[in-house]
Parts: structure tokens; C-alpha cells; sequence
């Protein structure tokens, strides 16, 4: 279903495009219309002209004022919401103990400012063209617009705005349905802004290459590392370094999404007598579970990566908890060397939050 939902915004996104062109080809037709009667001015004279007395003049009258003080509000409900929506998906505001429902509610309030913008602006727009309609009585200004364009024009301008809503609708649905997990999402802003980062310094040349996107993806480069301090690690942040540590190592990416299918990933600790055992499961809401990979800590604090090729199948390994597993090779490191690698990024705090602790993992 997801599918179906970016497939129609992306049509609504083109119907948008498309009145905007009208828009632009109807404010040309104004222009020709207005040299036919001031042929002394040029074009850009003429929308400078007329968009001083659009400011000076027209905005500040009684019929307008209402219109433009709706779009405004309109504006700032929609700004102010999508900045929401920006934090919410770069981990850097929590505003409620349900991520998903703040993240719908957000997404909402850019819906309602977007609506009351579009309402003010084809309020505006509609005694406007009223208002610079051409009269018998009255010459020919830099104001004046043929009512047929100028109402052409306000219905061009009102359907762009729709259909933009219309996108943004389309998301809020997406997302109240759980179609768009925030906590997936919040994920994939991070190593996006990681990776548009790297890609404008190398755009730019200020550096060559920066590390923070190498160790996201070369487990060799982490291995280099100094070994960092482990101390006061707790176990939530132990699971999220040594899941980057296996995006790396295996080249896998744990959030991604297939077929509009939500997940959610829970990590066990297993204690063993020389070290602990962290599991990643990954819960689907259409009840599949499968075993995503396993790592051991020892007591040294070196640690090795393994994983299932049946994440799904009988559980046989760790006394019956999990399907039987394989180490990765090539994948020793250390955790201080984790620590180093990736304790300091974003992509990091980002993990964290998106694993929940699953408790005891029990035999099956």
C-alpha cells in the first residue's frame, strides 16, 4: 500500500507542477496585456511597478486584509509544524511518550496551516481580481487585470495549493495508519544527513573524505580505531553501537522498509559465563519474527558478529533462544573500539532510541 501512496503523491505532485506553469504562463499573458498599454516600460518595470502597488496600495485594503491575515497565520501553523516534523525525524525532540502519534499530530498541524494558507490566499486572490477588474470610467493602471485572467489565475494558483495539501494529506494518512514508522524514519534522516553532508564537502572540497561516513560503512576502518573508554555503557547503548558495527560488517540496512511492512527491533542480553550475548529481533506487524543477528561481548571486551541464514527458522542455538547462527568473518573488534567509532554521531543516538528492550529471551 505504501507503494500506491508515493505513486499517487507523486501524481499529485506533477498535477501541482502543472497549474504552477499555468500560473507562470497567466502572469505573462498580464504582462503583455499591460505593455500593450504602457509601451514605454519594459516588462521587469512593469512587475516591479505593479508589485509596489500591489504592497503599497491594494494589500492594506478593508476587502484584502482578511485574506492575507489567514494566509499569514496559515504560514506560520505550517511552518512552525514542519520544523516539528524535522526535529521529530532527527531524533532532537521527543515531544510525547507515543513518537508515532506526535509525529501524525505534527504532520496535522501542517495540513491545517497549509489549509488556512490555501483559504486566505484564494480568498485574496478572488477579491482581488474583483477589485483590478477594468471599468468604462477608469484608465488603464499597472494594477488593473482582465477579470477572465485574473480569475483564470486565482483558480490556477488555488489548484497548485490543493494538490501540494493534498500531498501532505496523503502523508498524515501514511503515517496514522503506520505506514510510515517515525522510529524507521527517524533513522534514515540521520545517515541521510550524514551522507548530504559528505556529499556537499566533497561538492565544496574543503576535505577529501570525511570518517564518520567511512566507519558507517567500512568495518576495516572501525577496526583501526583507538580503543575507547566502555565504562557507563548501558545496554540499550552497547545494542545500537554493535547494530552499526553489523550495518557495517554486513552491509545490511536494519530499517528497511518492503511492501509498506512496519518493524520493530528488540534487544536481548544473554548472559554466558565469560561474557554477554546481545540479540536483535526484528518483529513485523504482520507477525513474522525473525532473528536479525547475534553478537558476543566477552569479558575482555572483544566482539564477534554472527548471523542466521533462516532468520525465521528453529531456534537451536544459545540453549533453543535462536536460529542456529554463523559467525561473520572478519569482524572481531573490540568495543572500545565501537565506542570510538561511532559514540560520537548522530546515526548513533538515532539506533539507540529506535531499539526497545525485550528482557529475558526464553526458549522456544
Amino acid at each position: 500500500m505504501i507503494k500506491l501512496v508515493l505513486g499517487l503523491a507523486a501524481i499529485l505532485a506533477v498535477v501541482a507542477g502543472y497549474f504552477q506553469w499555468r500560473l507562470r504562463y497567466d502572469q505573462r499573458q498580464l504582462v503583455d496585456y499591460l505593455s500593450d498599454h504602457h509601451k514605454t516600460m519594459t516588462p521587469q518595470q512593469i512587475r516591479a511597478s505593479r508589485q509596489f502597488m500591489m504592497t503599497s496600495d491594494y494589500w492594506r485594503r478593508p476587502q484584502l486584509v482578511r485574506g492575507h491575515r489567514l494566509a499569514r497565520i496559515g504560514k506560520i501553523i505550517a511552518v512552525a509544524s514542519a520544523i516539528l516534523v524535522g526535529l521529530e525525524l532527527l531524533g532532537l525532540f521527543d515531544g510525547a511518550l507515543n513518537a508515532q502519534l506526535w509525529f501524525s499530530e505534527s504532520l496535522g498541524g501542517v495540513v491545517i496551516g497549509l489549509a488556512l494558507n490555501s483559504y486566505g490566499h484564494w480568498d485574496f486572490n478572488r477579491k482581488l481580481a474583483t477589485l483590478t477588474a477594468p471599468t468604462d470610467d477608469l484608465p488603464i493602471t499597472l494594477a488593473t487585470t482582465p477579470k477572465v485572467l485574473g480569475e483564470a489565475a486565482a483558480k490556477h494558483h488555488a489548484s497548485m495549493r490543493l494538490a501540494w495539501l493534498a500531498v501532505v494529506v496523503l502523508g498524515l494518512f501514511a503515517s496514522s495508519v503506520n505506514w510510515w514508522p517515525v522510529e524507521g524514519l527517524r533513522y534514515q534522516a540521520g545517515r541521510l544527513a550524514v551522507t548530504a553532508l559528505v556529499h556537499q564537502i566533497k561538492q565544496t572540497k574543503l576535505q577529501p573524505v570525511t570518517g564518520d561516513e567511512r566507519l558507517l560503512d567500512d568495518p576495516k576502518a572501525v577496526q583501526k580505531q583507538a580503543t575507547g573508554s566502555t565504562a557507563g555503557l548501558t545496554a540499550q547503548q552497547t545494542a545500537g553501537l554493535l547494530s552499526l558495527y553489523y550495518e557495517a560488517a554486513s552491509n545490511q540496512d536494519l530499517w528497511r522498509m518492503r511492501n509498506g511492512v512496519t518493524a520493530r527491533y528488540t534487544y536481548y542480553v544473554v548472559k554466558q559465563k565469560s561474557a554477554k550475548v546481545y540479540v536483535v529481533k526484528r518483529q513485523t506487524d504482520t507477525d513474522e519474527t525473525s532473528f536479525i543477528y547475534s553478537a558476543r561481548v566477552a569479558s575482555t571486551g572483544v566482539v564477534t558478529l554472527s548471523q542466521s541464514s533462516d532468520p525465521t527458522g528453529e531456534r537451536t542455538d544459545l540453549q533453543g533462544r535462536i536460529p542456529k547462527q554463523e559467525l561473520i568473518p572478519n569482524t572481531t573488534v573490540k568495543l572500545g573500539q565501537l565506542v570510538t567509532a561511532y559514540q560520537h554521531q548522530r546515526a548513533f543516538r538515532l539506533m539507540v532510541k529506535a531499539l526497545h528492550p525485550g528482557g529475558e529471551l526464553t526458549a522456544k
